[in-house]
């Protein structure tokens, strides 16, 4: 192969794959959002009107990790201590 010709290709595969990274970022982007929707519906539509469609989803993605935070937190009863 020609060094123009190995150029060419590696710029091809550059390409494809800055192509295909950046499909999978707008494919997660959509997931994401419709997740949010689905989860809190009208709180959803608030929280992205008062404060922007970033700023409101990034917020409610917050309040979803603390709940499952709490939700799967351990339970460690305190001991009894005799006095």
């Amino acid at each position: 192969m020609e060094t123009w010709e190995l150029i060419t290709l590696a710029i091809v595969v550059a390409v494809v794959i800055v192509l295909a990274l950046a499909l999978m970022a707008v494919v997660s982007k959509r997931r994401r959002r419709s997740h949010l929707q689905e989860r809190f519906g009208p709180e959803y539509d608030r929280a992205v009107s008062s404060s922007g469609r970033r700023d409101g989803e990034s917020r409610l993605s917050v309040v979803e990790k603390e709940h499952e935070d709490l939700r799967y937190a351990t339970y460690r009863p305190r001991r009894a201590t005799a006095t």
